[in-house]
C-alpha cells in the first residue's frame, strides 16, 4: 500500500507505507516533508471462522455436520494467522472446533449408545402401538404350518404395519422394540432340492439382490447391505425336518448387525421354513439367548 505525501512546494508524491511517520525528501524541491501516519486498515471477521460457528450449531447432532465445523475452524485459525493484519475472529473459529469436537462425540455415542440417552426408550414409546404384547406366548399359524414361542413377555407380535416396513413376505415376525431386535418366519413351498440350495439363496438374498428388493421394501427405504457369513452348522431336526444355521454379519443402513438364519427342510409337507433374527451386532451377546430360545421352540404342526 502507498502513501500520498503534499509539499509545501505545491507538488504531490507517493511513497511506500513502510516511510509512515518518517521525514523524506521532497523530488520537487528537495524540503525535507514528514510523511503523515497509516490509517489502520480495518479488520474483517475470517468467513471460515463464521461458517465453523453457523454449521456446528445448525448441524449440532449430524456427525458430518460437527466434523465440517471443525474443520472450518481448522482453516480459519490457519488464515487468521498467515493475515493477522487484516483477518480476525480466532474466538469464532475456536468456538466451532471445541463445539464440533464435543457433539461429534455425543452424537456417535448417541448412535451406537442409545440406551444411555433414552432413546430406547423413545422407540418403545413410538412403537408401542406396531406390537402386541398380549395374548399367549406361544404364536400358532396354522395357515402356515407353525408355532414358535415368544422368548419372553418383552418380545410381542409386529402389527401389520410394521411388518410392512420390515419384511412383508414375513408370515410372522415378533419384535422386541427396547432392544431393537427382530425375528420373522417365512414359508416357503419347497421343491426337491438340497439345503445346500437354500443356504446359497439366503447369502444371495443378503448381497446380490438389488438393496430395495430384499425384504420388499420400496426404492424410497433401500438397504445398503453388505454380509459376510461367519459360520455355518446344523441344527437338531425339527419334527424329523432338516434344520440348518447361518450366522451372518455385515452393515445395513450405516449400523453393524448380525442375523442368525435358521433354514427348516420339511420334505414331508414340501415347504421351507426361513427364520431370520437380528440386532444391532453389539447386542448380540445379549440378545442372542433370547434370538435362540424362540428359534428352538420352532414347530412344526401336523397336517390335519
Amino acid at each position: 500500500m502507498s502513501l500520498f505525501v503534499n509539499c509545501s512546494c505545491g507538488s504531490r508524491f507517493e511513497v511506500e507505507e513502510t516511510f509512515a511517520g518518517q521525514m523524506v525528501s521532497c523530488p520537487e524541491c528537495q524540503a525535507s516533508v514528514r510523511v503523515p501516519a497509516a490509517t489502520p486498515r480495518p479488520l474483517r471477521t475470517s468467513a471460515y471462522a463464521l461458517a465453523s460457528v453457523l454449521v456446528g450449531v445448525t448441524l449440532t447432532f449430524t456427525v458430518i455436520g460437527s466434523v465440517v465445523a471443525v474443520i472450518l475452524g481448522c482453516v480459519g485459525l490457519v488464515s487468521i494467522a498467515r493475515n493477522r493484519d487484516r483477518v480476525t475472529g480466532a474466538g469464532y473459529a475456536l468456538f466451532g472446533i471445541v463445539w464440533g469436537l464435543i457433539f461429534t462425540g455425543v452424537t456417535l455415542m448417541a448412535l451406537t449408545r442409545g440406551e444411555l440417552f433414552g432413546l430406547d426408550q423413545l422407540r418403545q414409546q413410538i412403537m408401542a402401538g406396531e406390537v402386541d404384547l398380549t395374548g399367549p406366548m406361544e404364536v400358532i399359524r396354522e395357515k402356515d404350518g407353525f408355532a414358535i414361542t415368544r422368548p419372553s413377555s418383552r418380545w410381542g407380535v409386529a402389527r401389520d404395519s410394521l411388518v410392512e416396513r420390515l419384511n412383508p413376505s414375513a408370515s410372522l415376525l415378533l419384535a422386541n422394540v427396547l432392544k431393537d431386535s427382530y425375528l420373522s418366519v417365512t414359508a416357503e413351498v419347497a421343491g426337491p432340492v438340497g439345503m445346500a440350495h437354500w443356504r446359497e439363496s439366503v447369502v444371495k438374498n443378503f448381497n446380490d439382490v438389488p438393496p430395495d428388493k430384499v425384504f420388499g421394501n420400496g426404492p424410497d427405504k433401500a438397504r445398503i447391505r453388505h454380509f459376510k457369513v461367519r459360520e455355518v452348522h446344523a441344527t437338531a431336526p425339527v419334527d424329523g425336518a432338516e434344520s440348518e444355521e447361518m450366522i451372518l454379519d455385515g452393515r445395513e443402513m450405516g449400523q453393524a448387525r448380525t442375523y442368525v438364519v435358521r433354514i427348516i427342510k420339511d420334505d414331508r409337507n414340501r415347504k421351507v421354513y426361513f427364520i431370520y433374527a437380528w440386532t444391532q451386532s453389539r447386542r448380540f451377546p445379549e440378545v442372542h439367548p433370547d434370538l435362540r430360545k424362540a428359534m428352538d421352540s420352532f414347530r412344526i404342526l401336523k397336517q390335519k
